[in-house]
């Protein structure tokens, strides 16, 4: 059981929003490479093996925006080659390379988010306050895994009927017409079918009561107290100048004066707490002797 996942939602949305305002603030690349390693670590115990099929497609990403940089950016004092008539510099490369890593960990965290916030959080949180806008919301999160995942049905379907043979480029294109026109078909009625139930569930009526199983308890209080003034520090930190990096025209050291090396610090605890939440967890529980 995941014990990070058992706080009180309002906990959990909290620390999202202070983790992923932080990781936009900061373009530092240290700092996106610890925002990457626990988000990765945060994955890892939740998920297993299959939180690294994140890296497939993570290091070609990063490997992109590193290389595409310095072709169309050429500031920077400290040439390394030439191609052609340009210069590719230190400066911009490293540039690709932290703008790389911060998309890298946005998109991580964002799992992570995925992961832990789920629908009945969402709602719990702004269902009174906003209800259709939090409905969409929720809705327009989970579109796309929905679709993706009744497209691999479709598409297991038509195998079954038709075989897995190579066909024609024309009768391929027939066959991807046909799935996409079984897709949006489902799609539509799902939505319709979404909406008559929420209406006759009475969503969105004021005086409707909603159910729910959230306690704000004893650790939300010191969780809370905790993660707030972590991200007090790290605020306050980052706009007196710390948690960023100059990269024009000369490239800045990647540890300049106590404070960054503070900031840091703050910003690893901040970013760890899930993973080490959960890990104590999974400890805790293989520890116990279930065999009797």
């Amino acid at each position: 059981m995941n014990s990070f996942e058992q706080l009180h939602p309002i906990c959990l949305f909290s620390y999202f929003v202070a983790v992923i305002v932080l990781i936009l603030l900061c373009h530092h690349p240290l700092a996106m490479v610890l925002a990457c390693v626990c988000a990765l670590f945060f994955l890892y115990n939740v998920e297993g093996r299959a939180a690294f099929k994140w890296c497939k497609w993570m290091l070609p990403v990063v490997l992109f925006i590193a290389i595409v940089n310095p072709l169309f950016n050429h500031r920077g004092i400290t040439p390394l080659f030439r191609i052609g008539d340009q210069w590719i510099t230190l400066e911009a490369l490293g540039y690709g390379i932290t703008s790389g890593l911060s998309m890298a960990a946005l998109i991580l965290w964002f799992a992570c988010y995925q992961k832990i916030m789920t629908n009945d959080k969402f709602l719990y949180l702004f269902g009174q306050i906003a209800p259709s806008s939090a409905l969409l919301i929720t809705m327009a999160w989970n579109y796309i895994p929905d679709l993706t995942k009744k497209m691999k049905d479709i598409q297991d379907g038509q195998k079954m009927l038709e075989g897995d043979e190579e066909k024609p480029f024309l009768k391929n294109v027939k066959k991807a017409l046909k799935t996409v026109s079984v897709l949006l078909g489902w799609s539509l009625e799902n939505v319709v079918e979404q909406a008559d139930s929420m209406k006759a569930r009475g969503y969105g009526l004021r005086r409707r009561s909603t159910f729910h199983l959230f306690r704000f308890e004893g650790k939300d209080i010191i969780f809370l107290i905790g993660m707030g003034s972590v991200s007090i520090i790290c605020f306050v930190l980052r706009f007196l100048g710390c948690g960023t990096m100059e990269f024009y025209p000369r490239m800045q050291s990647l540890t300049e004066g106590r404070e960054t090396l503070l900031f840091f610090a703050f910003f690893f605890i901040l970013l760890s707490i899930p993973g080490w939440i959960q890990w104590k967890e999974d400890r805790r529980w293989n520890s116990y002797d279930l065999k009797g």
